[in-house]
């Protein structure tokens, strides 16, 4: 391996965007939100957020809800549709 592909290889993962720490605690809920949500894996930007605060993080901000949603499309557990929200976001 030459440092121009060890280089390389690190500017690609410092690329990556950082994960939250409620990313984890999320991902291990979502098989339990499956089962007790009808209306999953469709649901409201006020359901998923309240879904969150009550399970995982009370004091979980918009913005941690916005990367949240964010980090979880990337991984390909949801998929979120922006449209679908209003202009704030």
């Amino acid at each position: 391996m030459t440092s121009t592909h060890v280089h390389s290889v690190v500017c690609r993962l410092q690329s990556l965007p950082q994960t939250l720490g409620i990313l984890d605690a999320t991902v291990s809920i979502l098989p339990d939100w499956r089962r007790v949500l009808a209306e999953f894996p469709v649901v409201s930007w006020t359901t998923f957020v309240e879904y969150i605060r009550s399970r995982v993080n009370v004091l979980a901000t918009e913005e941690h809800m916005r990367e949240l949603i964010n980090q979880l499309h990337f991984l390909g557990e949801v998929y979120f549709f922006l449209q679908f929200l209003d202009q704030t976001f």
